[in-house]
């Protein structure tokens, strides 16, 4: 009896081993029909995001047809519309707009797939994804446009493209920055008319306080300087440091710029808040073509930064001598002190810039001066061991 029981024990257990089994069996056949699913939704994405990369109308349409998510994204974000845009493949953004791809994803640096577009110069493109509800106005996190990078990029059709369908030419960056300051910082001139002629403001500044004519002058863009000025931009505009357009183009040594500036009717002696002119500007940093020009002009040889430097001073201690040549022909006061009573003399002597030192001799330098500590260009000279320096002040009657 106990054997029977035993057999039907083992009968029943064998069973329910069978049938765990099985279950075993059917589950792994759907964790593996799982799998292949996933990946082949996986496959059909990425060949649906190279088909729209390379503007493959066709091929998307067949991959659509097939299941493709019209969506998938990769790691950074991009969707099948997000390449096709950023290429300038309209047809293929209106395919895959047919099939309700979304105009909103951003992907990694939270870019727009409109602002792809645009920073590109796909007008078309622009014109599409607008008229399918993107943003003309979205902002990324720093602040930056879509209307911001076609202007940068001078894509003026695209800027065009972009105004008439509400783009804000008011807006700012993080840094204060608006399209028509990215365009005039490029040199993008018709990116700029078509900004300005779309009625963006031609003086409006940055944190910083620069401006488009800033920017343009800057970097040396005469024909874009010379629109801002004919559309009304305000030569006389100064930044947080107190520079104007002027000072500004002088110091990067751009010197038709700072010829037109002045025509315009720049103040060639405007200052900076530490007293600074253009002309000082353009002599510490050896612009011997806008010195020129801005003597022409009238500039004042003479006028000093709040710490008594002037041009001469500043051309002297860096051995500038076209320009010290320049300054004294223009009436520059050979012996004129800076902080301390120090004069273009000792500067130059110190530093053992031999032929300034005799040039400014022959101007009548005073070889005998000495600063409020009683040093004087000998001693100087002496000091930092410019022998060619001391024999040629005593040759002008140096004595201490």
């Amino acid at each position: 009896m106990r054997e029977m029981k035993d057999a039907r024990i083992r009968r029943v257990l064998g069973g329910v081993m069978n049938w765990k089994s099985f279950f075993a069996r059917v589950f792994f056949c759907e964790v593996a029909f799982f799998v292949a699913t996933v990946a082949s939704a996986e496959d059909l994405g990425y060949e649906l995001r190279k088909a729209a990369m390379n503007g493959k109308t066709d091929a998307v349409i067949q991959l659509l047809s097939r299941g493709a998510n019209v969506d998938s994204k990769t790691p950074e974000g991009a969707t099948a519309l997000t390449l096709a845009a950023q290429g300038g493949f309209t047809e293929t953004v209106q395919a895959l707009l047919a099939q309700g791809a979304s105009v909103s994803p951003r992907i990694k640096g939270d870019w727009t797939i409109l602002m792809l577009a645009a920073q590109n110069g796909h007008t078309s493109t622009v014109e599409v994804l607008v008229n399918a509800g993107a943003n003309v106005n979205d902002v990324k996190e720093d602040g930056w446009t879509a209307l911001m990078l076609a202007a940068q990029n001078g894509h003026e059709q695209t800027v065009s493209a972009l105004l008439a369908r509400g783009a804000e030419t008011a807006a700012q960056n993080a840094n204060g920055t608006t399209a028509l300051m990215k365009a005039a910082q490029n040199g993008k001139t018709a990116a700029a008319r078509a900004l300005l002629d779309g009625g963006a403001a031609v003086d409006t500044q940055a944190k910083d306080g620069g401006s488009a004519l800033m920017l343009a002058a800057q970097n040396g863009h005469l024909d874009c300087l010379e629109l801002l000025i004919a559309k009304g931009a305000n030569v006389e505009l100064s930044d947080s440091r107190g520079l104007t357009a002027l000072q500004i183009a002088t110091y990067t040594g751009h010197a038709d710029v700072v010829r037109a500036l002045l025509e315009a009717g720049a103040d060639a002696d405007a200052s900076a808040t530490d007293g600074t002119t253009a002309l000082l500007l353009a002599a510490r940093e050896g612009r011997a073509d806008a010195v020129d020009v801005l003597l022409a002009a009238g500039a004042d040889a003479d006028k000093a930064a709040d710490d008594g430097t002037t041009a001469l001073f500043a051309a002297s201690f860096d051995g500038k001598l076209e320009i010290v040549n320049a300054l004294l022909s223009h009436g520059a006061d050979v012996n004129g002190r800076a902080r301390g009573g120090w004069t273009p003399l000792m500067v130059a002597s110190q530093a053992g810039h031999l032929a300034v030192v005799e040039v400014l001799l022959e101007h009548g330098a005073d070889v005998n001066a000495v600063t409020e500590k009683g040093a004087s260009a000998l001693a100087v000279a002496r000091q930092t061991n410019k022998n060619d320096v001391v024999d040629l002040l005593k040759q002008a009657g140096a004595t201490r």
